[in-house]
């Protein structure tokens, strides 16, 4: 599976919204087309949902900034016939605004869950973070994770570690270890200065 990845960052002069949205082809060779399959299962969708979720996470710890309030959609081509058409939506506000992956995730993949239905071929997933604050200005509340702390170790660590050895480098279960899913890059420029296989060559 392929899917292309959308990046929205809406602001004024700080940053209010991040949002990851993911549109799903199949790949055979070097083109794309649509799934012969009759529906997407449950698990790539939260394979990729997952992926996007600690990019999204990973963006709030560069600006030193925490999300309150998580979006998640889930839906299927407009062009479907009408009877497999499918859209929905589920907004959750969560205790304590976090960066922390392990909760964002938790938060993410139970809300696609719920609005998952067997038998449609999905086109696009996507999840939206808002309400983001300051790291240094959230408000604590009595219900939130215990563990917050432990998780913003857990993150400069992981952090460091993906700085050194690559985004790739640490992976959640959830996301998967197959590689199912990438860019669509069929129209991308050659690395001239990066891949010696694809050097301009003088005949």
């Amino acid at each position: 599976m392929l899917m292309i990845r959308v990046l929205h960052i809406l602001q004024n002069s700080t940053k209010i919204s991040i949002a990851l949205s993911v549109i799903h082809t199949k790949t055979e060779g070097d083109f794309c087309r649509w799934p012969p399959l009759p529906h997407v299962e449950l698990t790539h969708l939260k394979g990729a949902l997952a992926t996007h979720t600690v990019r999204c996470a990973t963006k709030l710890r560069a600006q030193h900034s925490c999300a309150g309030v998580l979006t998640v959609f889930l839906q299927t081509s407009r062009f479907n016939d009408p009877t497999q058409t499918y859209f929905n939506s589920r907004t959750v506000k969560l205790d304590t605004p976090t960066a922390s992956e392990p909760e964002l995730l938790r938060y993410a993949t139970n809300a696609l869950t719920s609005i998952y239905r067997e038998g449609y071929r999905y086109k696009k997933t996507g999840i939206l973070l808002q309400d983001i604050v300051p790291d240094n200005q959230m408000q604590l509340s009595l219900l939130g994770s215990p563990h917050t702390d432990r998780d913003m170790k857990l993150m400069r660590t992981l952090d460091s570690l993906r700085g050194r050895f690559g985004h790739k480098s640490v992976r959640y279960g959830v996301q998967g270890f197959k590689e199912e899913w990438a860019l669509k890059q069929e129209n991308v420029s050659p690395c001239y200065t990066t891949k010696i296989n694809e050097v301009l060559r003088a005949n």
